[in-house]
């Protein structure tokens, strides 16, 4: 398939799958929909015949990719750990036992958001902008549609926070896309989108004790 066309279906793909989990699909069904996005976007890299190097997954960068993103992971949760005792991290959703946070810290955000997001938008989306656009055009449309990706399509919050989340998520796919290019690895935004996820939820959690 030509890479335009298979990142239409996967743009396409993407859209329904958000508009699908935010309406149809139930919250104790999200993981598992989550996982087959990974295939769906597996399937979308092998019809565009992208290869190791255009997903960020050959083995020679994986050194430089635990390297930037073991950085950027450390910074994250010293920043976040600072933040914490000043209720900067008060989540209601944190109001939870031990063993489900755990859950949630070890297992549903590592898989069901980090794992398929880095996938669909630093891997396989990224690998066809790449192919299809310049490295700047590739930067900013990546960065916004991960931003977009953050926006329910019935929006139950005010426009300024709606806004407010897309203009944080789209700093953060910038940033993340920044740490895949530098590195040539997902590995490395893979450990930074678990620091600006898991850690946090995590320190939310103990601050609420």
């Amino acid at each position: 398939m030509r890479d335009d066309r298979a990142l239409a279906l996967l743009i396409g793909g993407l859209t329904g799958a958000i508009v699908a989990r935010s309406t149809v699909i139930p919250s104790d069904w999200h993981l598992a929909f989550n996982l087959t996005i990974v295939v769906f976007s597996m399937g979308v890299a092998w019809t565009a015949g992208l290869r190791s190097d255009d997903l960020g997954l050959a083995r020679r960068h994986v050194g430089a990719g635990f390297r930037y993103g073991g950085a950027v992971f450390l910074a994250i949760t010293a920043a976040l750990a600072l933040a914490a005792p000043f209720g900067l991290l008060d989540d209601d959703r944190t109001t939870i036992g031990i063993s489900e946070m755990l859950l949630r810290v070890l297992v549903v955000i590592p898989i069901g958001t980090v794992v398929m997001e880095e996938f669909a938008f630093r891997g396989v989306l990224y690998g066809l902008l790449e192919h299809t656009a310049t490295p700047a055009r590739s930067m900013v449309a990546g960065s916004v549609l991960f931003g977009l990706w953050h926006v329910p399509p019935i929006a139950g919050d005010g426009a300024w926070t709606v806004l407010g989340t897309v203009v944080a998520t789209t700093v953060a796919g910038a940033g993340f896309i920044w740490l895949r290019r530098r590195s040539g690895s997902l590995l490395a935004p893979v450990l930074a989108h678990l620091g600006t996820n898991s850690v946090t939820f995590a320190l939310s959690w103990a601050a609420s004790r």
